[in-house]
Formats: structure tokens, sequence, C-alpha cells
């Protein structure tokens, strides 16, 4: 999110409005970002630093969620094989 200050209103040819009703637009704006999509991560011992985001996008989230059912497919398998084993019938 950002916050932004305005001010020094101006009139249309610079100068300052002196009444209330005089049509003017502000001619600074600051801005300062108050929460950020990154965390600065430091190493206090290397200086090594990195940058951490802090979301998700939808495709990361579609991966973990193939490789969860992928996996809890994997292990229902591997269960089921060891306490039913297929009997194999030679011809």
């Amino acid at each position: 999110m950002t916050n932004c200050i305005f001010s020094n209103p101006v009139l249309f040819n610079g100068e300052t409005p002196a009444t209330s009703t005089d049509i003017w637009n502000f001619s600074e704006m600051s801005c300062v970002e108050t929460t950020s999509e990154t965390t600065l991560i430091q190493n206090a011992s290397t200086g090594a630093e990195f940058y951490f985001k802090n979301s998700f996008t939808s495709g990361e989230i579609l991966i973990c969620l193939f490789l969860l059912l992928f996996t809890i497919f994997g292990i229902t398998k591997m269960i089921i094989d060891f306490f039913i084993p297929r009997r194999v019938s030679k011809f």
C-alpha cells in the first residue's frame, strides 16, 4: 500500500491560490510505501542478502496442488499394494 501526501497548491499559472473558490492543483507529491510484497533477508555473519516474495501466484499454487495430489496418490497406492498384494497367475 502506498500513502501519498500532496502539497503546494498552485493555480494554472503557477501562483498560490488567494481564495478557496480558485481552481487549483497540487504541484508536489511525496509517497511512502507502507507494506511491501518483498522482504529483505540479510545474513549477519557474511553480509549476504536476498529478497523473499510474500505472495503466491496462481501458477505456484497449481504446481503445489499437483505435487500434493501426486504424492498422496503414490503413498495411497503403495499402502494398498502392501496390504492387498496382487496375485499374478502364470499361464
